[in-house]
């Protein structure tokens, strides 16, 4: 099965803000800030927005219990009064906080375009614009919750077939209990490696069904497609990210510690009560740590967004990261990337920009006398007619 994914905008004419080619780990990781920084508000929009929704969904179930139980104030002493109500809100809010979830994934999806979008120049990215693009994710993201929760059902019900019957041998004294831990963890160990490979290999699964506009199978076809080949450079990329998310936590995680420490001594020295600083301290902590957590999610969006756009140019022609169009060592025709038109000729160093007559081949810059006169095989030769 062959995937068109969305051509890129390249050369002098260009606004993208990564180089247009595929990345090296050092680009992602700059080049993920500079689209974060140039358009922090649509980003923060667009991760505001599920969790506003969510915490608006919590607090109208809240408020719609109270008003109840206010306009029945002698059914708080009957359960078989105010229950079906209770169960009947519980379940319109957890069909609610379904959707909203769903919605965050759909959100995560135009964010990633967007990265997308700043990053190759192609289109000015607004909420209007990524809504229309992603018109039909969410049904898509549906069908996807849905598999991974038919998924997950088979495959617990398989581990429990395997591990059941010998746990209980084990327990009636029939059977090894040393067989039967050793393979309830075999399980487990297989389980956790078969999670994290499955995971690296649907890195890119959600962007391409907002990017591409693919359905479930055909996006984890497409992602298992992306990744082959680049299994571990997929994974170690994923690491390098959850390293930076630590480092960043890293210095409001030991203002947290130290308002916690100082709380224990404060109390230990001082058992009446906790000086008002301290609490502060504590306090600042805690509010630092979620914010740290909170803003580096965008830019975990897009740097998943700069892996997907280098791989889908490594695949369609690229070069490896590090060495762009326009090398010396590049001469004659080219497979098109994309950020190449097909029949467009790469101008290499000692060639023109502008219209060729046909591939040229012929010796590299340095064997050249010298730059400014025609080509040694368009100079007239002893035999040629003199002008």
């Amino acid at each position: 099965m062959t995937w068109n994914p969305p051509s890129f905008p390249t050369g002098p004419g260009n606004t993208g803000l990564v180089p247009d080619r595929p990345l090296a780990l050092g680009e992602m990781i700059g080049g993920a800030w500079r689209i974060y920084k140039s358009r922090f508000g649509l980003f923060l929009t667009l991760l505001l927005i599920p969790f506003l929704l969510f915490f608006g969904v919590t607090l109208l179930a809240i408020f719609v219990f109270g008003a109840t139980m206010m306009a029945n104030p002698g059914s708080s002493t009957r359960l078989e009064q105010w229950l079906p109500t209770v169960a009947g809100l519980a379940l319109v809010l957890y069909a609610a906080l379904i959707v909203v979830a769903l919605m965050q994934y759909v959100y995560q999806g135009r964010s990633m375009i967007a990265g997308i979008d700043l990053a190759t120049g192609r289109q000015d990215p607004t909420r209007a614009n990524l809504a229309e693009r992603t018109r039909g994710l969410l049904g898509r993201v549906f069908v996807l919750m849905l598999l991974a929760f038919a998924a997950g059902l088979v495959i617990g019900l398989v581990i429990a077939l395997v591990t059941i019957p010998t746990t209980l041998a084990s327990a009636e004294g029939t059977g090894s209990a040393a067989a039967s831990a050793l393979l309830t963890m075999v399980i487990t160990m297989a389980a956790y490696v078969g999670l994290i490979w499955f995971g690296v290999k649907c890195t890119y699964l959600l962007l391409v069904m907002a990017e591409e506009g693919l359905t479930v199978v055909a996006a984890i076809k497409r992602s298992f497609e992306l990744t082959r080949g680049a299994f571990w450079k997929t994974l170690g990329y994923q690491v390098v990210l959850v390293l930076m998310a630590f480092g960043l936590m890293l210095i409001p995680y030991m203002v947290l510690l130290v308002g916690v420490f100082s709380v224990a001594s404060s109390t230990e020295l001082a058992p009446r009560g906790v000086g008002a600083g301290t609490v502060i301290l504590l306090l600042l902590g805690i509010v630092a740590l979620y914010a740290v957590l909170f803003l580096f999610i965008p830019y975990q969006y897009i740097y998943v967004a700069l892996m997907y756009l280098s791989r889908t140019r490594e695949l369609r022609g690229g070069q490896p990261a590090g060495y762009g169009p326009g090398q010396p060592w590049q001469s004659g025709p080219q497979e098109p990337g994309p950020w190449r038109e097909p029949g467009q000729q790469d101008p290499g160093l000692w060639q023109q920009s502008g219209p060729q007559d046909g591939p040229q081949d012929g010796p590299r810059p340095w064997e050249r006398p010298d730059p400014q006169d025609p080509r040694p095989w368009q100079r007239p030769g002893p035999d040629s007619p003199q002008g």
